[in-house]
């Protein structure tokens, strides 16, 4: 009885917590109103108020004073898994997320001095990311109506803190931001299963606040006028505090015995921290209005616990894999008002292949692409868009159909369309 629980439930929480996947995965979309559109492909410019998340050195190259709110993102995200549940119950998901992914602020500090321009050397943003966001309610059953699994889902990271750039001179940019990241987490499991020796219940729960703090530092160097090179590097997370519970419930009802009904309450810490990573990126600005960008960023190998109760009875790890990511972008200036941006990206999966009895971590890698048009006036700018995500998956299934509960690997797929609207004020 008690295997039979802790299967289901581990499954039922590792297959369909999304939180688990996104640990695993650098970045499901670009953030910040310009790097949006030009699919992320930012760190070699960086030079808006929300830069400092690909590079804290592009800040010093800013123009303006500024306040950018939104780079929101309205949109589907559904997946199909064939035979997750056993030959006759697939699993699959459509569901609506609104992620409000950046608000920040710079402003620019010191006299002006540096080059014949006279740039005022010292630019100071404030910056608050959303760059992973995920909810999900979802019930399936099988065709008879004698197996149901319910799944309700609610993930988000927020990533804030400041962030200060020196323009050395005319083509030097240095900074430095501070990241502090809050991540909360519930998820709701319920499988019922009604079998020819009775009936079975199985409810798993968890609801957990996390804290951590890392570190960026980045560099931006203009080769020529028209070419700038950048490089950032992000310190892995520290771990600050946690806090959490988990609830797990079995019930198994049978003709002539004993009614079984196990419950286990437990307090719980839980960590989502951010491996290491380093961006490097360069960008080609022309007179007529064309910018054209390449970013590539490496992603560290990480090993920590996730997961551990406070009585010492259950403790799991998150193992990441190093990862290299691949971002395209481009933007096109129609008129002094009018402009269009677009740009590719890659977003692997850091998780190794998922095993029956060892790493159970979905891995889930995506392709995505992005399209915007922008609109400047005289006060700042404005940017609708569309962000496309493709990916396979590869996750850990469990047969339900014959009442063997046996797990499996399986493989499907996941797609994600959003709708981005991001403005941005000059101050």
């Amino acid at each position: 009885m008690r295997l039979l629980a802790g299967l289901c439930v581990a499954w039922a929480r590792l297959v369909y917590a999304p939180e688990l996947c996104a640990q695993a995965n650098a970045q499901s979309y670009p953030v910040g109103e310009r790097a949006t559109g030009m699919g992320g492909a930012f760190t070699a410019l960086a030079d808006d108020a929300s830069g400092a998340w690909y590079n804290p050195a592009g800040l010093a190259f800013a123009q303006d004073d500024s306040v950018s709110v939104g780079a929101d993102l309205y949109g589907v995200v559904s997946a199909r898994y064939p035979r997750a549940l056993g030959p006759l119950l697939d699993y699959s998901y459509d569901s609506l997320n609104i992620i409000p992914s950046t608000v920040a602020s710079l402003v620019h500090l010191g006299e002006a001095r540096v080059g014949p321009r006279r740039l005022r050397p010292w630019a100071l943003a404030i910056n608050l990311y959303n760059p992973s966001t995920y909810q999900l309610d979802r019930r399936v059953s099988s065709a008879s109506g004698d197996t149901t699994l319910f799944v309700s889902t609610s993930d988000r990271l927020i990533v804030a803190g400041p962030s200060l750039a020196w323009r050395v001179d005319e083509r030097l940019g240095l900074g430095l931001a501070l990241l502090g990241t809050l991540h909360t987490h519930y998820d709701r499991v319920d499988l019922s299963d009604l079998r020819e020796d009775g009936f079975v219940q199985f409810t798993s729960s968890l609801d957990t606040v996390s804290a951590g703090l890392g570190a960026q530092i980045g560099a931006r160097y203009a080769l020529r006028p028209s070419v700038s090179l950048g490089i950032s590097v992000r310190s892995p997370t520290w771990s600050l505090f946690s806090v959490g519970e988990s609830f797990d419930r079995t019930v198994r009802l049978r003709a002539g015995m004993p009614d079984q009904i196990q419950n286990s309450v437990r307090q719980v810490e839980t960590r989502r921290l951010l491996p290491a990573l380093v961006r490097m990126g360069v960008a080609y600005q022309s007179a007529r209005g064309t910018v054209l960008a390449i970013d590539t960023s490496v992603s560290l190998p990480m090993r920590y616990e996730a997961l551990r109760s406070r009585d010492g009875r259950t403790r799991e790890e998150n193992t990441l894999n190093a990862v290299c990511n691949v971002a395209l972008g481009f933007e096109q200036a129609l008129n002094a008002r009018w402009g269009l941006r677009g740009g590719l990206y890659t977003d692997i999966s850091a998780a190794g292949t998922p095993l029956v009895d060892g790493n159970r971590l979905d891995q889930v890698d995506n392709v995505g692409a992005t399209f915007a048009t922008t609109f400047r006036s005289g006060g700042g700018s404005s940017t609708l868009g569309l962000v496309g995500v493709l990916g396979r998956a590869r996750v850990l299934g469990i047969d339900v159909s014959g009442g063997t509960y046996d797990p499996f690997i399986t493989d499907g797929t996941q797609w994600r369309l959003y709708l981005v609207w991001a403005s941005s004020t000059k101050i």
